[in-house]
């Protein structure tokens, strides 16, 4: 008896260790930009009401069209420019308009700022604040990340402190119940606070690549873009990140952290600290460090690597004082990143 008693409590926690991912549901878009060809870009939602395939739409000047690549996170992706207003159209079309609640879940490839305002995606109709539904832009002067809307009372967002990483895939999530937004980079939330949704929502278009008629568009690539009309749980978002090409059915996963301890010591340093962390099973590692602005500093390890704790010295004499990200990718693109402090 008592064998059977320890064998269904095994089996309980087994369970209880083991979560379902259903990424169908609430999934009202989902470009996948392996179309390669072509001006349309095809929803592969399999959702009966969803948001309408996107038309490739021209610079009105130049007459350009994103351009279709090979080289995306997961098959093709779409090359946009902050120098051209084209980008992809979705029409009139609110992904939140049944629940009032908003994730969006894409990759992005960044080629730099340049004085522009850079927007990945939004839904409004111009520059002009009450035509914002929300946006999703590169600030023109620091280009961090902005979620913005505008109300009544005037135009609110939050914005991430960091930069989008330069010339790397990242993947890049937004949560918004409505009340409060927060922002995910790899996995990493990095900026959250109360947001409400802004005054264009029913009447402006959304778009993909660019934010507003006559607006720059986003410099660089992106791929795998996703609306939900409701939150992903952080589960859902480390799976879409280790699983970019995004099986959707339903799955059973292990919910159990898989944390690699990332830290430094000492944090903060000057001039010289230790990474360490520590590996669960036989990886392909990279260990790389990040500038605030998203440009990477250094490459400390690029390498299998077998079970257990590594240490790494990172010296840092010649980079100049300020937060630094250390960033540690493992295996399927499991990802952890740790902020580190150089004091000069």
């Amino acid at each position: 008896m008592k064998n059977v008693t320890i064998l269904v409590l095994f089996f309980l926690i087994c369970a209880a260790a083991m979560a379902q991912i259903d990424l169908t549901n609430g999934l009202v878009g989902w470009y996948k930009f392996d179309d390669g060809q072509g001006d349309v870009a095809a929803n592969s939602s399999a959702r009966e009401i969803k948001a309408p395939d996107g038309l490739l739409t021209a610079d009105p000047t130049t007459a350009d069209l994103p351009e279709w690549i090979d080289a995306g996170v997961s098959g093709g992706a779409l090359l946009f420019s902050s120098q051209s207003q084209a980008h992809v159209a979705l029409g009139i079309y609110d992904p939140s308009e049944e629940t009032d609640q908003l994730a969006v879940s894409c990759w992005i490839n960044w080629d730099g700022g340049d004085g522009t305002w850079q927007p990945i995606a939004g839904l409004r109709d111009a520059w002009d604040p009450p035509t914002i539904g929300w946006s999703m832009v590169l600030d023109q002067g620091s280009y961090g990340l902005q979620f913005e809307t505008n109300t009544t009372d005037g135009k609110v967002f939050i914005i991430t402190e960091e930069t989008p990483l330069l010339g790397e895939w990242m993947h890049v999530v937004l949560n918004f119940d409505g009340e409060y937004a927060e922002y995910f980079f790899d996995g990493v939330s990095v900026a959250d606070g109360p947001m409400v949704f802004g005054e264009g929502r029913s009447t402006s278009p959304l778009r993909i690549g660019a934010g507003w008629t006559g607006g720059n568009g986003f410099n660089g690539a992106i791929d795998e873009f996703r609306f939900y009309n409701r939150l992903l749980t952080l589960e859902e978002i480390a799976f879409l990140r280790a699983n970019p090409g995004g099986v959707v059915e339903a799955v059973e996963s292990d919910s159990r952290p898989r944390s690699f301890s990332l830290m430094n010591y000492p944090n903060p340093f000057n001039p010289s600290t230790t990474i360490s962390y520590t590996l669960h099973a036989t990886e392909s590692v990279t260990l790389q460090v990040f500038s605030m602005r998203g440009e990477r500093v250094a490459s400390l390890v690029n390498e299998v690597q077998n079970p257990g704790v590594h240490s790494i010295p990172f010296d840092a004499r010649e980079l100049a004082g300020g937060v630094y990200l250390c960033r540690l990718t493992a295996g399927d693109a499991q990802v952890e990143t740790k902020k580190m402090v150089l004091l000069k």
